[in-house]
């Protein structure tokens, strides 16, 4: 708010009202305070785009360690009960983009069928929403993800077989937005594994 000042049209001129605090001090300027409130409402939007970060990147880092383990799990399953074990990947759409739904199987007498123990830990799961994963299987051109599908039951890509093998391969997960590589997962035939973040190993590992 401003006050005008009248005499000699040379002298006309406005003068800024500061608001008056308790004890008679000057307080702000009404535009002062908005300017405060701007700067307050840009850093909370600053901030809570810092911590929906964060809180994807910890989704995707245990979201990948669990894949990690379970098929770590599943090759000492196989080789303990003597049947094969199968990864199924498939891609459905969320509310953002694709998302990448994973499950497991079993080699049956009349082919693969759902799990038949251990249920628990190969339950089915997704990756986070905004995450492409590519497959690559002895080192040839990475594998067609199949789209989701109620209907269809389709073998799985990755078999863990009873003789505590496994066909040489790489998993890697790309950020659907700019196709970043976030994460690689790659075993050998006896399914030992390496998980690297960036697809690099860390720097403790290179020394």
């Amino acid at each position: 708010m401003r006050i005008l000042v009248t005499g000699s049209p040379a002298k006309n001129r406005e003068l800024p009202v500061r608001l008056i605090g308790a004890g008679g001090r000057a307080g702000f300027t009404l535009l002062e305070l908005l300017v405060v409130m701007l700067v307050i409402a840009l850093v909370y939007s600053l901030a809570s785009l810092g911590v929906s970060s964060d809180r994807k990147a910890r989704e995707l880092d245990t979201a990948i360690t669990r894949l990690a383990d379970v098929a770590e799990f599943a090759l000492e399953e196989a080789e303990l009960r003597g049947v094969d074990l199968g990864l199924v990947l498939q891609q459905g759409y969320g509310g953002d983009g694709t998302v990448i739904h994973y499950s497991w199987r079993e080699r049956q007498l009349e082919g693969w069928g759902p799990m038949q123990a251990a249920t628990d830990v190969f339950e089915a799961r997704r990756l986070p929403v905004g995450v492409d994963l590519s497959l690559t299987l002895d080192e040839v051109d990475a594998l067609e993800i199949p789209r989701l599908s109620e209907a269809d039951e389709p073998s799985p890509q990755l078999v863990f077989y009873a003789s505590g093998e496994t066909t040489p391969g790489v998993i890697d997960l790309h950020l659907q937005s700019d196709g970043e590589l976030l994460w690689r997962l790659q075993w050998d035939l006896l399914g030992r594994q390496q998980l690297l973040r960036g697809g690099e190993p860390a720097k403790d590992e290179l020394l």
